[in-house]
């Protein structure tokens, strides 16, 4: 977060706390501080499919177009996942948890070995060519036929 944002949201920089955080390649050959940290509830969503988390941002003393920049552990905390093309955030609703109790169901076995079930994808996979040798085992499970 910057500071501007801290200010347009009525906050002061006496609310945040110390933080020993330091950033490096935001500026070529420049390390910063961060100016403190502070915690705030975000939610992300609609009416119909939202998560509500508390997330800490560390205040930077940088100028940007930006008003808040998210990492790869909010993403996380709220199940989301950035998709570039549409310039989102998707998060998945009621039957996105569908989907993934099913595959989890599915393909308990594979999971770890060598499937990864994401919130709208599966990935197969193996460490050598030569160990795919049922690539079909995935279709089995998913039809039941296993």
């Amino acid at each position: 977060m910057y500071p501007e944002t801290l200010e347009r949201m009525n906050l002061t920089k006496e609310q945040l706390k110390h933080s020993n955080t330091e950033f490096h390649g935001v500026v070529p050959g420049k390390k910063a501080n961060s100016l403190g940290s502070i915690t705030l509830p975000v939610a992300f969503g609609d009416v119909h499919n939202f998560r509500e988390e508390k997330i800490t941002f560390e205040v930077v003393p940088f100028k940007s177009s930006y008003h808040v920049i998210f990492g790869r552990p909010t993403y996380h905390k709220f199940h989301a996942r950035a998709c570039y093309i549409y310039n989102k955030l998707k998060i998945p609703g009621p039957k996105g948890a569908t989907y993934q109790r099913t595959m989890q169901r599915c393909l308990k076995d594979q999971i770890g070995r060598n499937v990864h079930a994401y919130v709208d994808d599966i990935a197969v996979m193996t460490r050598k060519g030569s160990d795919l040798i049922r690539p079909h085992e995935t279709f089995d499970n998913l039809q039941g036929t296993r």
